[in-house]
């Protein structure tokens, strides 16, 4: 199948590992016309020189993601990246870069970014996405979750910068939602988790700034 070229796909889903980057290659090599990829797992190999040639590519929609594999990756086509979990490296180039050669991005999902994570990481790559939004020139719509789960530790630093760990009740599990919602010519909302109202003033006064006709709604 190699050489076979199938012009009229628009939509492609792929399921499974997606681990060897020559099989994947190859696979969407057929596919020259792709609008809209889906793929189980988009995190094993940079997608630097092989995303570039997929020109209507508009939509990437994958269940675990690394935005590490974005890195250097020019696609002006591309408008909406819709993860069910980011696996995240608390880089902040990583998404200058993104916002950089992606300029033309509409739409960023992250559905989960905390799973097995400590509370002071999750709260450290949230931030980190956060005060990069205003790179995305065209953003009209992102949601950034971390899911309910059960009782988990949370890993604050101490005031001698020794990490404190102390579980939190169901009740207590800090859940974190924000949701933009920065369509122009209709009603401009941030909706945030009382959680992340309360403990992350710093990061709530940031999309204030970046979005400042919003106004800011607690959920």
């Amino acid at each position: 199948m190699k050489n076979c070229r199938i012009n009229s796909l628009k939509e492609l889903e792929l399921v499974g590992s997606n681990d060897d980057i020559k099989t994947f290659k190859t696979v969407i090599d057929i596919f020259p016309n792709v609008e809209v990829l889906r793929a189980e797992n988009l995190m094993y190999f940079s997608l630097h020189g092989i995303l570039e040639r997929f020109k209507k590519l508009r939509h990437i929609k994958t269940e675990n993601f690394r935005v590490e594999t974005m890195i250097f990756v020019t696609l002006p086509s591309l408008k909406v990246i819709e993860t069910a979990y980011l696996f995240p490296m608390a880089l902040s180039f990583l998404w200058e870069n993104l916002a950089s050669c992606c300029e033309n991005i509409e739409q960023l999902i992250i559905r989960d970014i905390g799973h097995f994570k400590l509370n002071e990481s999750i709260r450290q790559e949230i931030g980190i996405i956060i005060r990069n939004l205003a790179r995305f020139k065209k953003l009209k719509y992102c949601e950034i979750s971390s899911s309910p789960q059960d009782p988990m530790v949370n890993g604050d630093n101490g005031d001698d910068g020794v990490v404190v760990a102390d579980f939190h009740l169901p009740h207590e599990h800090p859940f974190y939602k924000i949701v933009v919602e920065n369509f122009p010519g209709k009603q401009q909302t941030i909706k945030i988790s009382q959680y992340f109202a309360q403990n992350c003033i710093e990061d709530v006064n940031t999309l204030k700034e970046i979005f400042s006709k919003c106004d800011i709604l607690e959920i």
